[in-house]
């Protein structure tokens, strides 16, 4: 399933496709999930943080609107420049 979103991607000309450390581990907010567990799901997203950072990566694509909001979050929390899109809004200006 995560195929076809980085084929999309890898059509994106002058685009630099870098897949994320840990790519398939969870932002931590699974809807009522952080509500729940928030500590947890803090920590999962200090690790997402973390894993971004270490890659370098200046723009974020998620196909999921809850994880776009809360790596957002995050991020802007941190006063951290990368930010986080939907895959629509990099298709939409191809």
């Amino acid at each position: 399933m995560d195929r076809q979103p980085r084929q999309l991607l890898g059509a994106v000309e002058g685009a630099e496709f870098v897949e994320l450390p840990y790519t398939q581990e969870c932002c931590g907010f699974g809807g009522a999930f952080s509500m729940e567990h928030p500590e947890l799901s803090g920590a999962m997203l200090e690790r997402k943080i973390a894993n971004i950072q270490a890659c370098g990566a200046l723009l974020i694509v998620s196909c999921d609107a809850g994880c776009i909001t809360n790596i957002n979050g995050g991020l802007h929390r941190k006063g951290l420049s990368p930010r986080a899109v939907h895959l629509a809004d990099i298709l939409g200006n191809f």
